[in-house]
């Protein structure tokens, strides 16, 4: 028995015009990332040993936040401590500025034509090795470590990344890259996010 739906849905949703070969479509993905609010941040890490670099994060208050899709740290040498701060928990931040586009940067996760124009209002700055100065009541809401493996000259990297998707609202939240150990720190850090419009 064949059943037919006559003028099916919109056409978008379809494979194809010809009866009998159409399909629906199925994109896999979020929709986030088909309707270009999916983007990546990157910073390229070089710690001095027992220093510290830091990267400010704000959440637009009018918006709902953004999704954590992925994120990962990867130490080539060194014991790399990654932490993010609660934005009640500084009192005097160091200088911040842009990404540099070189070492740092925020782009678009789609760039396809079909994907709609789309202003991102999630603003990323990084700081120097500067600390912020934290009230006593400081408090880390996620952490991360990795550290390479060998000596300098044989050194093998260690790449980690955070299981799971987790919801980030509006706010100013404060990335801190430390090197914990006796050697200096190089490594990458990697987050890909989606902004919410609303959809709570």
């Amino acid at each position: 028995m064949t059943y037919t739906v006559d003028q099916f849905g919109p056409s978008d949703l379809l494979t194809s015009k010809k009866f009998a070969i159409r399909r629906v479509q199925v994109d896999v993905g979020n929709t986030g990332f088909f309707d270009g609010r999916e983007f990546r941040f990157f910073r390229e890490l070089d710690i001095p040993a027992g220093t510290s670099l830091w990267t400010r994060i704000i959440v637009d208050s009018g918006n709902d936040g953004f999704i954590v899709r992925s994120q990962t740290v990867e130490a080539e040498e060194g014991t790399l401590r990654f932490r993010v701060w609660s934005d009640t928990a500084l009192t005097t931040p160091p200088a911040f500025s842009a990404p540099d586009g070189l070492t740092s940067n925020v782009l678009p996760n789609n760039t396809l034509p079909s994907a709609p124009a789309y202003t991102r209002t999630t603003v990323f700055e990084n700081g120097g090795d500067a600390d912020p100065i934290f009230n006593g009541d400081a408090e880390v809401i996620d952490i991360l470590r990795s550290r390479s493996s060998g000596s300098t000259s044989k050194a093998t990297s260690n790449y980690i990344q955070a299981g799971g998707e987790r919801g980030v609202g509006p706010g100013t939240y404060w990335l801190q890259f430390e090197s914990i150990g006796n050697a200096d720190v190089t490594g990458l850090y990697n987050l890909i996010f989606e902004e919410r419009i609303g959809q709570g």
